[in-house]
C-alpha cells in the first residue's frame, strides 16, 4: 500500500475491511461454534485491513530532525511575497514561519541538502537569499 494507493484503491480497500466486518458480525449472530469462530476471523480481518488503510494514508514520513541545517538571510522578495515564504517553508523544519511582511531580513534555517534546489526556486521567483556563516563555537 505504501507504494502508491490512491483514492479508489483506498476507498475499495476500506469498504472491503467493513464488509468483512459486516459478515463477520453476521456470520456470528447465526449461532454455532464454528459460525462464531469464522464471524471472529472475518471481524479481525476487517478491523486490520481497515486500520492499515489508515495508517498508511495518515502517518508522517521520516523526520528530518537529523539533517544538518544552514542559516540563510532573505535580502530580497520578488513580486509574490506567499510564494516566496511557501517556498522557504517546504525547505525548512517544520513549525517554522515569518510572516510575508516581515520576509526581508529574516533569518531562515534551510536543510543544507536543500540549498541548491531553493536557489533554483527562489531564482524563478525573482527572490534571493544569502548564506549566513556559522558562529564558530567559543573556548572559555
Amino acid at each position: 500500500m505504501r507504494g502508491g494507493a490512491g483514492g479508489r484503491e483506498r476507498a475499495a480497500l476500506v469498504g472491503g475491511g467493513v464488509v468483512l466486518l459486516g459478515a463477520g458480525f453476521g456470520l456470528g449472530t447465526l449461532g454455532g461454534t464454528w459460525w462464531d469462530v469464522v464471524g471472529a476471523v472475518l471481524r479481525v480481518a476487517g478491523l486490520l485491513l481497515v486500520l492499515g488503510v489508515v495508517v498508511e494514508r495518515w502517518v508522517r514520513p521520516a523526520s528530518r530532525d537529523d539533517e544538518p541545517l544552514v542559516t540563510v538571510r532573505v535580502t530580497r522578495v520578488g513580486p509574490t511575497p506567499i510564494q516566496t515564504l511557501k517556498a522557504l517553508r517546504e525547505h525548512a523544519p517544520r513549525g517554522w514561519f515569518v510572516p510575508p511582511a516581515e520576509l526581508v531580513g529574516a533569518l531562515v534555517p534551510v536543510y543544507a541538502a536543500d540549498r541548491a534546489t531553493l536557489d533554483t526556486r527562489l531564482a524563478r521567483l525573482d527572490a534571493r537569499i544569502e548564506n549566513i556563516p556559522p558562529v564558530p563555537p567559543t573556548t572559555p
